[in-house]
């Protein structure tokens, strides 16, 4: 039996590479068709799945990463993607360990998500966007959009 598995842009799949043991690709360079957001997602949701240890799963990531992604990995102590870091939290004094594949996420999302300006921006645009299509009734207007 094939197991279906993500194929790197988002699609569900037996032949993209990805799989329990090997997590979604992602490359900043095809945000277009995979946007960073739904490649968290994916990513959060192989983390839960995945029977690799959490000094496995940061290494994993990163391998699967090409571009300029790939580059923001090189660019991580490789001591922190296998073993993570523990911090104080500056308001409580508390140690805090944060595993090495969530540093990768961090990284990942602080370079390459949307700001929230683009957000509101986008919500904006599509907002002003919305138009009726032609010969479109109000009730079939409401009715199929609001599903």
């Amino acid at each position: 039996m094939v197991q279906p598995t993500m194929n790197g842009d988002g699609q569900a799949g037996p032949d993209g590479g990805d799989s329990l043991k090997n997590p979604p690709s992602w490359s900043a360079e095809g945000e277009g068709r995979y946007p960073f957001e739904k490649y968290e997602q994916d990513m959060r949701l192989w983390i839960a799945a995945t029977s690799l240890t959490p000094s496995q799963i940061g290494p994993a990531i990163a391998l699967r990463l090409s571009g300029t992604a790939r580059e923001l990995a090189r660019a991580c102590d490789p001591n922190d993607l296998i073993n993570g870091r523990t911090d104080v939290d500056m308001t409580t004094g508390q140690q805090i360990h944060m595993p090495g594949y969530e540093l990768l996420l961090q990284a990942l999302k602080k370079r390459f998500s949307p700001l929230d300006q683009e957000q509101e921006i986008a919500s904006i645009q599509e907002l002003f966007g919305f138009r009726r299509k032609a010969g479109e009734t109000i009730d079939e207007l409401i009715n199929i959009r609001a599903s």
